[in-house]
């Protein structure tokens, strides 16, 4: 099957699109787990 050049860049924009959607999960996982870590180890400090 061959693949005109335009249908494999609209194919490599698709996956840059994916890709860069799921970095911005991981991305905002990330903080999460960081702003809640940074909480815990706050309350533990200030617990005395």
């Amino acid at each position: 099957m061959i693949i005109s050049i335009e249908e494999r860049q609209i194919q490599i924009r698709e996956l840059e699109r994916s890709i860069a959607a799921q970095q911005a999960k991981l991305d905002k996982l990330k903080a999460e787990r960081i702003l809640k870590w940074n909480w815990l180890k706050f309350r533990a400090l200030h617990q005395k």
